[in-house]
């Protein structure tokens, strides 16, 4: 835990900045029967029923300091998913913010989160690339570790609202407040497997 408290008490270096990285599975859900909108004086009105859509994974990285965060869906979370999120994000960063040098990856100690994922999923060059671009700092396991990410489960309810999200199922009202709920109970928090 230290550690990650000295990384997040230095300066901001706009050649290294420090990111927090964590994903959540959402549960894609629609109406059954369609709502009766909103009229004067009567809210609007949702049957209970609902039909199932999928699931899908949303990763997102946050730079807290920056105000800025990347985020990708998938439809599941494995070694694959994480590597190709990996290189989507430095190629994000060698297209937009080419004096970038390394980022500070902060997050869970998963099975998938290393750098062996990459070597699995790409060429040994690419690979090798990936984990200089990449240093990995892990959160603490137990209660403390678990409570890290609420940037990026803020940031990743936002970018769950039913107006900005590119996912492949339009999410319904319904599945939105069920997508908050979880994120408001603290259960989950990050929505990361454990």
């Amino acid at each position: 835990m230290e550690s990650l408290l000295t990384l997040y008490n230095q300066p901001y270096d706009p050649t290294e900045p420090t990111l927090c990285f964590d994903e959540r599975p959402c549960f894609l859900i629609g109406d059954t029967v369609l709502p009766l909108p909103m009229t004067g004086g009567n809210s609007k009105r949702e049957h209970y029923e609902y039909e199932k859509l999928g699931s899908c994974v949303l990763m997102v990285a946050v730079d807290p300091r920056a105000g800025w965060r990347f985020t990708r869906i998938f439809d599941r979370r494995r070694k694959q998913e994480y590597a190709q999120f990996m290189k989507e994000l430095m190629d994000h960063y060698a297209a937009h913010r080419p004096e970038v040098r390394r980022i500070h990856l902060v997050q869970d100690n998963l099975n998938t989160h290393h750098a062996g994922s990459f070597y699995e999923q790409f060429d040994a060059g690419t690979a090798h690339a990936l984990q200089q671009f990449y240093r990995f700092h892990f959160t603490p396991k137990g209660p403390v570790g678990s409570t890290w990410s609420r940037s990026s489960s803020l940031q990743s309810s936002e970018r769950a609202s039913p107006g900005g999200s590119p996912t492949k199922t339009h999410w319904s009202e319904k599945s939105w407040l069920s997508f908050r709920s979880v994120t408001k109970s603290g259960s989950r928090s990050g929505g990361s497997s454990r």
